[in-house]
């Protein structure tokens, strides 16, 4: 059966085989002012929702002229399918319209109000992530307000991830969210990722640990590579990009490699996606003649 295959599915089930420790484990970091450990052990809200959380709250403060389909495009897909999968569940589909109404009164300042309603948003995220509809469904209804700490750790955070967003504006001519990276027009191999500049791909991390692991960063030099030698939802030059980074949210550094010190790392990636994507479309072609 021909199957689609997400970029972390090639890291997850080892089709690109790495060395121990990976192929970029050199790597070169950048600590910011404030780089105090926000510790997740006092938190109450689970780590996936807080990443998430910082994740969605981050993109809606920084990028104020996207659209929301844009900046929270998991969000809004999660909206449909909640509009979609619970219609018949009254309460449900009132908290969910009272929370879009509320939205823009609050501004685009971080506040407890605004952080209540980025949790919610956050479940409607994992609907569409993760197709787990009622164990969200359950968290989307249960879900009342944090913990002191929570609210801290979480507006800390964001604050961080923004500092990071308007530097990069400053730096950058382009900074965009939410970018797309195709092999070909079939999506034989495709991937979403968090934040594109003219010269930097960043993927930002609310990891305990340290993220900079071996499928993280070749996760984004796969990125890079379906943007140079594919297609990408932007007007981003490829060509262009020299850094590939993981922001540590919780240590508030950005760990970044340069291109051109692995180029012949970055040769043997791309002939394993020729080969992987060359297999699977002959797959694809296989079970199109099936059909007729």
């Amino acid at each position: 059966m021909f199957e689609q295959l997400v970029v972390t599915q090639l890291l997850k089930y080892h089709l690109i085989k790495q060395p121990y420790g990976g192929y970029f484990r050199e790597h070169q970091t950048y600590n910011f002012e404030d780089n105090s450990y926000v510790d997740p052990a006092t938190e109450e809200l689970r780590g996936t929702t807080v990443g998430n959380t910082v994740d969605n709250l981050t993109r809606y403060i920084a990028f104020p002229n996207i659209p929301l389909k844009n900046s929270l495009q998991a969000v809004m897909l999660g909206k449909q399918i909640f509009e979609s999968n619970f219609k018949r569940r009254k309460k449900g589909q009132a908290k969910l319209q009272k929370l879009f109404d509320k939205l823009p009164s609050l501004g685009r300042k971080i506040s407890k109000e605004l952080i209540d309603i980025i949790v919610c948003f956050s479940y409607l995220s994992n609907m569409w992530r993760s197709g787990a509809l009622e164990a969200a469904y359950k968290d989307f209804m249960n879900f009342d307000h944090l913990s002191e700490t929570d609210y801290q750790h979480i507006t800390i955070l964001v604050e961080r991830s923004v500092q990071l967003i308007e530097m990069l504006k400053k730096q950058y001519s382009k900074v965009y969210p939410n970018f797309r990276v195709e092999y070909d027009k079939n999506d034989i191999i495709w991937g979403d990722g968090d934040i594109i500049t003219n010269e930097m791909i960043v993927d930002f991390k609310c990891w305990k640990y340290n993220p900079y692991i071996k499928d993280n960063i070749t996760q984004q030099v796969i990125y890079y590579l379906l943007g140079k030698n594919g297609i990408n939802n932007t007007d981003i030059d490829f060509n262009e990009i020299k850094y590939l980074s993981l922001f540590d949210i919780r240590r508030n550094r950005l760990q970044f490699i340069n291109v051109n010190d692995y180029q012949k790392e970055l040769k043997y990636v791309q002939e394993r996606l020729d080969q992987i994507a060359l297999e699977q479309n002959k797959i694809r072609q296989e079970f199109i003649n099936s059909l007729k």
